[in-house]
């Protein structure tokens, strides 16, 4: 019992891991942001747009990580290992809709904070964080530390595991 126990938390803080990796840098160094001074007042500044941009992307990965934790935890306790593998693939994709919604919530907040485009600022970059870091650190994550009765169930695991 303690293996499993010692094994669940590995797991766990490794998946887990991994969303700090992304955070951490995220938010570091946030007084080093230089304020562009704009002709036009009413246009957001460099600050507003890194901090807009720290805000939308930490609500991605937070729902990310969510739903990583209740992966986690459907797969190691709830979810029977008998069960058909259609059933564990509904429950992970439909956590993984959960984060492409968080992702088009953020781009959609990103827009409406800011305003009109402000110079230097693509909202097709933004985006493209969004998605892709909330998607691809939930698909890391539950590739790498799913617990071990599910760790195949995910789509590609079994190429990631065996090579």
């Amino acid at each position: 019992m303690k293996n499993r126990f010692n094994s669940i938390v590995t797991e766990l803080v490794i998946g887990t891991g991994l969303y700090a990796l992304v955070f951490i840098p995220l938010w570091a160094g946030t007084d080093y942001i230089p304020t562009v001074i704009d002709s036009n007042p009413s246009s957001p500044n460099a600050a507003d747009i890194v901090q807009s941009f720290q805000i939308n992307t930490s609500i991605v990965l937070g729902v990310s990580l969510l739903c990583f934790w209740i992966w986690f935890w459907l797969a190691g306790w709830e979810i029977h290992p008998t069960k058909p593998q259609g059933t564990w693939l509904l429950v992970w994709w439909l956590l993984l809709f959960v984060v492409v919604i968080a992702a088009i919530i953020a781009m959609v907040r990103s827009f409406l904070s800011l305003g009109e485009n402000p110079d230097g600022f693509s909202g097709f970059t933004a985006a493209s964080i969004y998605f892709g870091s909330g998607i691809f650190l939930y698909y890391l994550a539950s590739i790498l530390s799913s617990p071990l009765r599910a760790r195949y169930r995910v789509p590609g695991a079994k190429l990631i595991h065996h090579s």
